[in-house]
């Protein structure tokens, strides 16, 4: 069987018309590809949170007892605020460390750290004891790993009262003696 002169001319006509189709899909698929559209977010920003503790104090002495004798205990709370704007945060942590050269009367004090209700002009109920033991004991374990205070701040302007009850021994030795110390409050993001 061969090919003639209308077989041919039939496949022509069929190329042509394929061929034009083909064109004609090209054509319409670019040219949708020429439109299109977009949008501009202006003015984004990242930026990180605060974390920030304060007590009552601010800046000064926040807790100072004179005058302890034996036989009576001596309190003072302390009130810390979480004044940061960071969230999933860890429980803050309380540390004490001890002057290198006005010491001597740690050894002869026993401590007790309440997290307590209240404020500290009423303090309330005591929500947890944090530590009951001697004050030196309290100083050389926190001055390395600070203790949990088990109250981690859920916002901004939230605060906890922490006392301080102590009570010295009835020893002649503890006469005249006093200890000056730094507490640091901390807290960090989870």
């Amino acid at each position: 069987m061969g090919w003639n002169r209308e077989s041919n001319r039939l496949v022509t006509v069929v190329a042509t018309v394929v061929s034009f189709i083909f064109v004609t899909f090209l054509v319409v698929g670019s040219s949708r590809a020429a439109f299109g559209a977009s949008t501009t977010s202006d003015d984004n920003r990242v930026s990180a949170a605060e974390v920030a503790l304060s007590h009552e104090h601010r800046s000064a002495v926040s807790l100072s007892i004179a005058g302890i004798v034996p036989g009576v205990t001596r309190t003072h709370c302390v009130d810390v605020t979480y004044d940061g704007t960071a969230e999933d945060l860890s429980p803050v942590t309380l540390s004490g460390v001890v002057d290198a050269v006005d010491r001597g009367l740690e050894d002869y004090l026993d401590v007790t750290i309440e997290r307590i209700s209240g404020d500290c002009s009423a303090p309330g109920t005591v929500i947890e004891v944090l530590a009951r033991s001697s004050f030196a004991t309290f100083l050389d374990d926190t001055a390395t790993t600070p203790m949990s205070t088990a109250w981690t701040p859920d916002g901004d302007g939230e605060s906890s009262v922490f006392r301080f009850s102590f009570d010295v021994a009835d020893d002649n030795d503890a006469q005249g003696k006093a200890v000056t110390f730094d507490l640091t409050w901390e807290v960090h993001t989870a």
